[in-house]
């Protein structure tokens, strides 16, 4: 992390997507920190999502970290700056709605298993972290830093979720989180590789994901000027 250019520069220069996520975060944890809220307000719960139609709830439940303190200050650091930062900074590089649509697809499976009657949880966050660490540990290879500690980055999902273990936290939503990570390795990396199909790709295209990262590059970026018709056909991809 590097703050020789001051505060602000150091937030500029976090990806696009983390840094929303970032300030999400710490409006919410000051939120709960000066009472403008009460974290029941911003957990998850499937019935009023679906019936009172909250639908705030899966983006305040997956960005709530805690009220402000150190423990939630080192939490969004490690998790979000480091790892979501790394992930978006190195596999989804001037590509910030793929990126979001990764998390969405994570978010809604999420809250689809969370209205099932075995399934319960009230926080997205440990779900949409774990989902982020598993697409760290596969897409990067190597090593990964774990509290600054490198580790192998295949071994950094089953370290983690020992941790939780021993600290006592829930494990299921992790569970979940490195589940659904998994599904969507599989299909965006190892199954076109198979059978020449990317029926991720595929969605993203119809969706327009890919156009909307070729105009937001036309627009903000300064990478170099590429075909068009390759954005919105998903060729320039980061990851392959």
């Amino acid at each position: 992390m590097d703050f020789s250019g001051g505060p602000i520069q150091f937030v500029m220069n976090i990806p696009v997507v983390t840094r929303l996520i970032l300030i999400g975060q710490v409006v919410l944890a000051l939120g709960v920190k000066f009472g403008l809220w009460i974290p029941a307000d911003l957990h998850l719960n499937s019935t009023l999502v679906f019936k009172a139609h909250e639908v705030h709830r899966i983006i305040t439940s997956a960005l709530y970290v805690g009220p402000l303190n150190l423990n939630t200050v080192l939490t969004i650091a490690f998790t979000t700056v480091g790892l979501c930062g790394g992930l978006e900074n190195s596999m989804f590089s001037h590509m910030p709605f793929q990126f979001l649509f990764a998390l969405g697809v994570c978010l809604f499976s999420a809250v689809a298993l969370e209205s099932l009657p075995w399934v319960t949880f009230n926080s997205l966050f440990g779900v949409i972290s774990s989902f982020v660490i598993y697409l760290h540990s596969r897409y990067s290879g190597g090593t990964m830093l774990i509290m600054f500690v490198p580790v192998a980055s295949g071994l950094a999902p089953l370290i983690l979720l020992l941790a939780r273990v021993l600290q006592g936290s829930e494990v299921l939503p992790a569970l979940i989180g490195f589940g659904i990570g998994h599904i969507y390795y599989y299909f965006d990396t190892v199954y076109p590789v198979m059978t020449d199909k990317s029926p991720i790709a595929t969605l993203r295209r119809r969706l327009g994901i890919h156009w909307l990262d070729a105009q937001y590059n036309r627009v903000f970026s300064d990478r170099p000027s590429v075909d068009q018709g390759a954005w919105q056909s998903g060729d320039i991809d980061n990851r392959r």
